[in-house]
């Protein structure tokens, strides 16, 4: 196995957020760590840019007005293509019943706002690593 260093520039991480400054800054950690990043602000976005360039990791926000992170979850695992895809749910929601609902719609991963630099890279090499395609 590659130690991170090596295959983290290779990686790519799309963050969906409807809050510009939102992703700038998980754009501004990812990048900084070594990963690619793209960026889009719905789900209907999300499902374009993951049609037509599949993403590695996808760091997915829960509260977006046309399509929630839930929504946008749960329809990735129905569909084959993306099925296995590694996503990370972000969100300032905290409760237990926000995290247990996040695993339950095939989260593999819960990151909670406010979420410090290195919290986020952690989480994000982990679920690569789990991921089937490395």
């Amino acid at each position: 196995m590659m130690p991170l260093g090596d295959w983290a520039t290779t990686q790519r991480i799309l963050v969906v957020d409807d809050v510009a400054d939102n992703v700038v800054l998980a754009e501004r950690i990812l990048t900084k760590a070594g990963f690619e990043t793209q960026s889009c602000d719905s789900g209907s976005a999300a499902f374009s840019k993951i049609d037509k360039s599949r993403p590695d990791l996808v760091l997915l926000d829960w509260m977006m007005p046309e399509m929630s992170g839930i929504e946008v979850l749960t329809a990735l695992r129905k569909k084959w293509s993306a099925k296995d895809l590694p996503v990370i749910m972000c969100t300032s929601l905290g409760e237990q019943t926000s995290i247990v609902a996040a695993y339950g719609a095939g989260a593999n991963d819960f990151v909670q706002k406010p979420f410090s630099s290195q919290t986020l890279v952690n989480r994000v090499k982990t679920a690569l690593l789990k991921s089937p395609e490395i």
